[in-house]
């Protein structure tokens, strides 16, 4: 049976020179104890290799690099941060104006790690907040996300009716009714009505665009309109 990871995290100083190998160990152990596919923590090993000595090179000395395995909504990441000066781990010494053809190995590695890290598209987040470099790199993409996330807006609703009803003061209610969700409720429904005519239409017009007997299209023809 898959264990169901919910957070696990280590913290390791920003000088350790073991930082990035304890760290890399703590991610692959982790995410093995998921039971995720090879492939899924051998990619995300080698993201993780190339960004965290981008944050050690940028990080204030006596920080801590702290890096997070986290489970949420069946959505599994990576989660690293430490203090540090902001930086862009994606740039390219290629692009660069005053770049010439002949690329020194140093300048040759750091193009390879800006594509590799470029390719992940939003699978890899970067950002600096008061101070702090922050890692997200996405391991794991949940198929049941949308279901999840709407049974969970489900019950909220319910939760809020019946707290409206029950708990909250009848003006607080009926203000919250008129000037908040009656307008969100109005423009939900109006932009259903404005989509539902044209997938209709469209979906009719594919059907009978795969007809290749108009014999066929005739004997069905009738029903469809």
């Amino acid at each position: 049976m898959k264990k169901q990871l919910m957070t696990k995290k280590m913290n390791f100083p920003s000088g350790d020179e073991n930082a990035l190998s304890q760290s890399l160990s703590f991610i692959e152990d982790t995410l093995r104890e998921n039971s995720l596919e090879t492939k899924v923590i051998m990619r995300t090993l080698l993201i993780t290799e190339e960004v965290i000595p981008k944050l050690l090179e940028h990080a204030r000395e006596g920080g801590q690099l702290k890096v997070r395995v986290r489970r949420q909504f069946g959505n599994v990441s990576v989660l690293i941060s430490v203090d540090g000066e902001a930086f862009d781990p994606f740039v390219n010494p290629g692009d660069h104006p005053d770049a010439t053809d002949e690329l020194s190995d140093e300048q040759m590695q750091q193009a390879i790690s800006s594509i590799l890290l470029k390719s992940q598209g939003d699978n890899l987040k970067i950002s600096n907040k008061n101070g702090v470099n922050h890692v997200r790199i996405l391991v794991n993409r949940s198929n049941q996300q949308m279901m999840t996330q709407t049974v969970a807006a489900i019950v909220l609703g319910i939760i809020c009716g019946l707290l409206m009803k029950f708990v909250f003061p009848p003006a607080l209610s009926e203000g919250l009714g008129t000037y908040l969700l009656n307008p969100i409720q109005t423009m939900f429904m109006n932009a259903l009505k404005i989509v539902i005519g044209p997938v209709v239409f469209f979906s009719i017009v594919s059907c009978i665009s795969q007809f290749q007997d108009l014999t066929e299209l005739g004997r069905i023809g009738f029903k469809v309109m």
